[in-house]
């Protein structure tokens, strides 16, 4: 079991309080994976959010015209990062599969309880949430820069 105060780098909790981080970890639960093991597949139903605790999780997707059903890594999610943020938010099959590279420990957040927590306490909710936009318009202003740097520029 972490403490909370090692959570509180998670960009998820940034601006929450100790006893804010303490009731959504208390919604989760802590799971242990081995190497080569599925977090979740890409198109999967899901909204559960996950917060990679240790190890190293690889974020795959399917390679299109393939023949069959092939992954190629695209991100490389290190320890305190979020995984799930986008079926979260938009309620949609998963855009990627998470697979673990090494054993990792991951922390649950089934989206039902979280959706609770932060029905019954909206202060909660609206920082929760504004750190999860942060977290996404992060991921896509990355996205946008490596495929600016992918095009040839005449």
């Amino acid at each position: 079991m972490l403490e909370i105060n090692e959570l509180k780098s998670v960009p998820l909790f940034v601006n929450l309080s100790t006893d804010e981080i303490q009731s959504i970890v208390n919604e989760g639960e802590y799971l242990e994976l081995k190497s080569d093991d599925l977090l979740f597949e890409e198109d999967s139903a899901g909204r559960d959010l996950y917060i990679l605790i240790a190890g190293k999780i690889a974020i795959e997707s399917l390679v299109p015209g393939s023949g069959e059903k092939k992954t190629k890594e695209f991100y490389s999610m290190n320890p305190n990062e979020v995984i799930g943020e986008f079926s979260y938010v938009d309620q949609a099959p998963r855009s990627a599969t998470a697979r673990a590279r090494r054993e990792s420990k991951v922390l649950r957040i089934p989206a039902e309880n979280l959706d609770r927590l932060l029905d019954e306490n909206p202060k909660l909710g609206y920082r929760l949430m504004t750190n999860i936009s942060k977290i996404l318009c992060d991921r896509i202003r990355n996205a946008n820069l490596a495929l600016r740097n992918s095009m040839v520029w005449i």
